[in-house]
């Protein structure tokens, strides 16, 4: 059956052939009202649709009024060949196949003289450890006006990578040869996890700009735009473990590392009286994460209280600055000659490839003896007792009726107090009574989480499944380390007990190397079923 009303389509490219990554537009007109809305999803079997716009057109002729309907698609090219875009249905009406030419292009990491747009992507070294910082900077170049671009993601070959931007995009002028570019740059700090070769995808930008004036397509709302999309070429990163000849638990790779010390000036100290020390630990290249707790040493005759340490990361254009300041309150017993020890941080020259100690001297003072204040004389509040003869006589006694008023008074007030006093006492009763249920139902819940994540980690350690363990391990300690929220195995080995400490440095180890010898659990899933933490206890006595 035809039907011989049905309207005319026309289907029309903007440009033909397309060089691949380009943009491109695709344009159905018709002459009347269509049977149904179309259907474009044929399309976006070889090309990706980024947009569709629809405009309406009406005239008169001769007294006669056509109307008109447009949709221009915007479409992306993916790959190279010759492409059948197929017939299209509009309801019962059928717009025809259109053929295009997609060409390739030559991928460049740089831009040549005759290009207009050209996207580079470098780094900082080709070589380096695990958990180094890697910059990688990637360069958009533009010779010609645009409307706008747009950066993608920086992606690697191991999820696992931690990839840090640094900073805004930055712009300024550069040459290639002859000609002049306008530079749009990003950096990123990237901290591979693992001794691999690790591949840095190609990168993808993205830029808008007006057609040429000379399109032979009629554009009322002046949005002849197109789209361009480039790639650069990708990276490879050869990531070595961790040297053989570097002991410290902490693998700390950087380009400085120092530890320094705030001390009051003051000389004398006495015994009672709090003194404050701050400690610091500053690295260049070093997420704050990856700084060491500050340990501090037992004194025999000075009680420590640390506060809670400060930690910072500030992103600069070379990298990531990190500090981790610690005060402590230190509070001499008694009276004598006190020497805190040293401490040492080994860590790795990454400019220099060898084996470094940040070092604090140690410090010696003096603390005096505590003031007696028994032996200051205290003066007394009442007037001394007089003697003399004015003083022995009777005072004039007071009018009856004002002793009554005082007396009345008092008992008003002190009545009041106690009433006030009693209701308060009821009010505390009855809110810590509203409030005990909830506190045992969270109790119990902590507890159940913590069971469920003791039967995945006894599970993973049974297949000695290392990533899988990690990831127990992970959810685990963000339970019984709820205030310090541990992102990796290093955060939660800082806080552990020796025997547990020893095997999840061994799980970490493992999981950086690049040996192909199995994993053993052996006595990970033990070990958090005996640790008990301090905050454990003091919930379980409530």
């Amino acid at each position: 059956f035809n039907n011989v009303y049905a309207t005319n389509i026309t289907a029309q490219l903007d440009v033909n052939p397309v060089l691949v990554n380009d943009t491109f537009h695709l344009i159905y007109t018709a002459s009347g009202s269509v049977d149904d809305d179309p259907d474009f999803n044929p399309i976006t079997n070889d090309f990706e649709l980024l947009g569709t716009r629809q405009s309406t057109n009406m005239s008169m002729i001769n007294g006669n009024i056509t109307r008109s309907k447009k949709w221009t698609l915007t479409l992306l090219s993916k790959k190279v060949g010759t492409f059948t875009i197929p017939a299209i249905s509009f309801g019962s009406d059928r717009a025809p196949e259109v053929k295009v030419i997609i060409k390739n292009i030559v991928v460049s990491n740089g831009a040549t003289p005759n290009q207009d747009f050209s996207l580079e992507m470098t780094a900082s070294q080709q070589n380096g450890f695990v958990q180094q910082q890697f910059i990688i900077t990637v360069k958009l170049l533009i010779a010609k006006n645009i409307n706008n671009y747009q950066f993608g993601d920086l992606t690697t070959s191991n999820p696992d990578t931690l990839i840090l931007p640094l900073g805004k995009d930055q712009q300024y002028k550069t040459y290639r040869g002859t000609k002049q570019y306008i530079v749009v740059e990003k950096k990123y700090a990237v901290f591979p996890q693992k001794a691999e070769t690790l591949k840095i995808d190609p990168f993808i930008a993205a830029v808008t700009m007006d057609q040429p004036s000379g399109s032979r397509f009629y554009d009322p709302f002046n949005m002849r735009t197109t789209s361009k999309r480039l790639y650069s070429k990708n990276i490879n990163l050869s990531i070595q473990d961790v040297p053989a000849q570097y002991t410290s638990d902490t693998w700390l790779p950087g380009t400085s590392l120092e530890i320094t010390e705030q001390w009051p000036r003051n000389s004398k100290f006495v015994a009672g009286e709090p003194i404050t020390r701050t400690i610091i630990i500053t690295a260049n290249d070093l997420t704050s994460a990856q700084l060491p707790e500050i340990k501090q040493s037992t004194v025999n005759g000075i009680k420590q209280y640390p506060d809670k340490p400060e930690i910072l990361e500030k992103k600069t254009a070379t990298g990531l600055l990190s500090s981790h300041k610690q005060k402590i309150a230190l509070i001499p017993t008694k009276e004598g000659s006190y020497t805190l020890p040293e401490i040492n941080i080994q860590w790795w020259n990454t400019k220099t490839n060898k084996i470094e100690t940040a070092h604090l001297a140690q410090r010696t003072f003096t603390v005096l003896p505590a003031v007696n204040n028994g032996n200051i004389p205290i003066t007394p509040l009442q007037q001394p007792i007089d003697t003399s003869e004015k003083a022995n006589a009777s005072p004039s006694p007071l009018p009856e009726i004002n002793q009554q008023a005082n007396n009345s008074s008092f008992w008003f007030w002190m009545s009041t107090v106690f009433i006030f006093l009693w209701l308060a006492t009821l009010a505390l009763w009855w809110r810590s009574t509203s409030k005990q249920p909830k506190a045992i139902s969270k109790q119990n819940n902590t507890e159940q989480s913590i069971k469920l994540c003791l039967k995945n980690l006894k599970s993973s350690c049974e297949q000695n499944n290392a990533q899988e363990t990690k990831k127990a391990l992970l959810a685990w300690a963000k339970i019984i380390f709820v205030e310090s929220h541990p992102n990796n195995l290093s955060d939660i080995s800082r806080q552990v007990d020796k025997p547990l400490q020893q095997s999840i440095n061994k799980l970490n180890k493992y999981l950086y190397s690049a040996a192909d010898s199995d994993w053993k659990c052996e006595n990970i899933y033990h070990l958090c079923k005996s640790f008990k933490p301090a905050h454990t206890e003091k919930i379980k006595k409530k």
